[in-house]
């Protein structure tokens, strides 16, 4: 049995076409990977910088009781 394509609506594919779509799925895994990949940089450095003052506010909170 050949191979179907995602797209091919039941209609034969080229092999060429199979692989140009695979390369396009690639590069959109890729592009979405990378924005992840800052998504997750920039929440841990909100983490990082939230940190301090969240132990600080703690901190005053307590020792002002």
């Amino acid at each position: 049995m050949p191979r179907r394509h995602l797209f091919d609506k039941g209609y034969p594919v080229a092999r060429a076409t199979l692989i140009a779509g695979s390369q396009v799925l690639l590069a959109i895994s890729r592009q979405s990977l990378r924005k992840a990949h800052a998504r997750l940089g920039s929440s841990l450095l909100q983490i990082a910088d939230t940190s301090p003052r969240v132990m600080s506010a703690l901190a005053q909170s307590l020792f002002s009781k």
